[in-house]
């Protein structure tokens, strides 16, 4: 089936919309899907180091950035 292009989500969901979309595969699709919404699960337990060395933080800091800019990107 072929989504109507009148259907337009709200922002909240764009980035997973455009997720859904850009893979033509609907398991492919779906897979995706989970990975993305998972990764809010893990967010948690990436950061559970006591040390905080100036690398790491960097290292954070610019995968954060580089989510936002691929969030931004995909709504």
């Amino acid at each position: 089936m072929v989504t109507p292009t009148h259907i337009v989500p709200e922002w909240y969901f764009l980035p997973y919309y455009a997720i859904l979309k850009s893979i033509p595969d609907k398991l492919g699709g779906a897979i995706a899907f989970a990975a993305s919404m998972g990764f809010w699960f893990l967010l948690p337990i990436i950061d559970i180091s006591r040390v905080s060395y100036v690398k790491c933080k960097i290292f954070h800091e610019s995968t954060f950035f580089v989510f936002v800019l691929v969030v931004m990107l995909l709504g």
